[in-house]
């Protein structure tokens, strides 16, 4: 059985780990790796109480190989060796019964952009799970108050997500990045002249 372990938060072990499985790549044309890693957190309330609370941690890779134009593209949740080694050959084996395309291939590595595209929120960690509660609670009176017509709320959810992706190819280009998000939405029934 194969142990849980997160990938480390850290860009530079994500980009360390991408570059160790595209070494382990087989000989193929054009080998593309990826890994990514979501923290995420979902509050729903209902009727002003909790009715869901969840936090998650999913992780993958996905390695694409391009070989004569022909692509295939295999992805897993398990990072053990079988795991990976699965996904190494399987790209190939599904490549070989693609269509091949003359365009198809991977980009020439370029240097990454070095301005920060800013969408990690360095204040992320910092919100609290009863502060996450609360802003669910908070949507849903403030629908309930809004106008008289409404009567009901079916649910007021909150979700995050901490995304870290590192990418790395067999054209040279390697770079990592994390990501940030959040959202709020709710549902609402109105009632009006019956």
């Amino acid at each position: 059985m194969t142990q849980y372990r997160p990938m480390p938060r850290s860009e530079q072990a994500n980009l360390d780990l991408a570059r160790d499985i595209l070494s382990r790549a087989k000989a193929h044309a054009q080998v593309e790796v990826t890994l990514i890693q979501s923290e995420t957190t979902m509050v729903r309330v209902n009727g002003g109480e909790v009715e869901q609370l969840s936090q998650a941690v999913s992780r993958g890779l996905g390695v694409r190989v391009i070989e004569g134009g022909r692509m295939g593209y295999t992805y897993t949740s398990d990072l053990s060796r079988e795991g990976i080694a699965e996904a190494l050959s399987g790209a190939p084996a599904l490549a070989q019964s693609a269509d091949p395309d003359p365009h198809r291939s991977l980009p020439e590595a370029e240097p990454s952009m070095s301005d920060d595209l800013d969408i990690l929120d360095a204040g992320f960690d910092a919100v609290s799970i009863e502060e996450k509660i609360a802003l669910s609670k908070e949507m849903e009176r403030a629908a309930l108050a809004a106008d008289p017509r409404i009567v009901a709320t079916l649910r007021a959810t909150y979700s995050d997500a901490r995304t870290s992706v590192a990418l790395a190819n067999s054209q040279g280009f390697a770079s990592a990045y994390q990501r940030t998000s959040a959202a709020g939405w709710i549902q609402a029934m109105a009632r009006d002249e019956g």
